[in-house]
Parts: C-alpha cells; structure tokens; sequence
C-alpha cells in the first residue's frame, strides 16, 4: 500500500526548506558580519560610520535570523496541525461514506420488502455490488 503525500504535506515541506535555506543565508551573512565587527573592535577603530553601518547591519540581520527561525518554527508547528486536519478530514469522510453505505442498504432491505422484490435484483437494477458493503 503506498501513500503518496499530501499537497499540504508538500506544501509544508517546500516552505521549511525554502526557510532553512533562508535562515542558513542569513546566519552566513551574520557571521560574516561579526567577524567584520570584531575587527574592527580588535583594531581599536573609534565611532565612526563604517562602524555604525555595520553595527546596524549586524542587529538587522541578527533580527532577521531570530525572525526566519520564528517562522520556521510555526511552519513545523503548522505543518503538523495540518496534517492532523487532513487526517480528522479523512476520518470524517469515512464515517459519512459508511452513512451512506448502510443508508443504501437499508433502503435496498425496504423496497425490496415493500415491493416484494428481491435483493438481488434490485442491486442489479441499480448497478449496486453485490459486496457493496464490503468495498470500504
């Protein structure tokens, strides 16, 4: 029995690698940053606006980060919730289909009562399996 995923499992699983490539991007450009940084801290460089730009850099992109790690994080987290949706969906659609099922039956034992038909017959005028309850 093979179960091919969902196209909200695919979904999901597209925007988690678009987010980690995301998140691996920015750590990259974060790292980059910091060391650049602390050169610059090393080297005893005073105030200035290279300085500035790259502290501001480094807080931007630190910020960024934490915010693709968020997002990767609800995504996972979502990425669950909807498959359990998916699978109360699943659920619930066979306990209709079993409804309708049993519904058909009945209404076939009925008419076949009424009108003094047979089963048999009646599942044949109306193209019903004869193992139609069993096709679940």
């Amino acid at each position: 029995y093979w179960s091919f995923p969902s196209d909200a499992t695919k979904n999901v699983q597209n925007e988690n690698a678009a987010l980690k490539i995301k998140v691996a991007a920015l750590q990259k450009n974060l790292k980059s940053a910091t060391v650049a940084f602390e050169e610059l801290q090393a080297n005893g460089y005073e105030d200035t606006t290279e300085r500035q730009d790259l502290i501001a850099e480094y807080l931007k992109l630190n910020y960024s980060v934490k915010e693709r790690e968020e997002e990767l994080y609800t995504v996972r987290k979502g990425g669950s919730a909807a498959l359990d949706q998916k699978k109360n969906y699943i659920k619930i659609s066979k306990l209709e289909v079993e409804k309708l099922t049993d519904a058909t039956i009945s209404a076939i034992s009925k008419i076949s009562e009424r009108f003094d038909l047979s089963q048999f017959n009646l599942r044949q005028q109306f193209d019903i399996p004869s193992d139609y309850e069993d096709d679940l």
